[in-house]
């Protein structure tokens, strides 16, 4: 009956392509995020937190299961990377959307070099997935390790429609990276002509938040 149940909230319909039984349960625990006391008096696994990897391998029926038990969206893997990072990094929306059906996921955790789950989105270029992030609360100004935010990123990949919607957001375009690079800077190394460095140009004038002297954004004086 336990395996029958933990099959179930897995996901897992008989093609898994693990020919060896002890071998493929291991791996449906761990995919499953089992920690040890589901309350199945004839099991001792259990499901508490959903695993990075259900969703790495995207196990849509694995992860709603989980989300509908309420467990822990926020468990991490050895780079202190949760659902989110992967569903970002995948383009996975449906996955993403789902996750915030259950308890609230830490939409601003940073992994070992510090990129959150809206930094990855938008350095993949993924328009969609980077605005559900935004309105779902992500920090549109965190940086990287190295000082990188997620408006120099749009600009490094030359995407005007990550830039617009990142200003939408409010994004900064006066921070600065660890070589003292401002996003107009990635934009103009990228393109010189390009349509980024006139966007960035555009929105300091209209908004009298810096002014470009010398190809640098920079903020007036006083």
């Amino acid at each position: 009956m336990w395996l029958e149940r933990l099959v179930n909230v897995a996901g897992v319909t008989g093609q898994c392509g693990w020919s060896d039984w002890s071998v493929w349960l291991e791996r449906l625990v761990n995919v499953a995020g089992a920690t040890g006391q589901c309350g199945w008096s004839d099991c001792s696994v259990s499901i508490t937190s959903v695993s990075p990897q259900a969703v790495r391998y995207k196990h849509k029926s694995c992860v709603s299961a989980l989300v509908e038990a309420r467990a822990n969206p926020n468990s991490v893997d050895t780079n202190d990377e949760t659902c989110l990072h992967y569903a970002a990094r995948a383009d996975q929306l449906d996955i993403l959307l789902l996750l915030f059906r259950g308890a609230r996921p830490a939409v601003n955790r940073q992994n070992k070099r510090g990129e959150t789950p809206l930094w990855l989105a938008v350095s993949c270029e993924y328009l969609d997935i980077a605005r559900e992030l935004l309105k779902l609360g992500a920090d549109v100004n965190l940086a990287d390790e190295s000082g990188r935010t997620p408006l120099m990123m749009a600009c490094s990949a030359d995407s005007r429609e990550l830039v617009y919607l990142l200003l939408e957001f409010q994004a900064d375009t006066e921070l600065r990276d660890d070589h003292d690079w401002m996003a107009y800077d990635y934009a103009v190394n990228v393109n010189q002509e390009g349509a980024c460095g006139k966007i960035l140009a555009e929105h300091c004038a209209r908004t009298g938040t810096g002014s470009i002297v010398q190809g640098r954004v920079v903020v007036p004086a006083g």
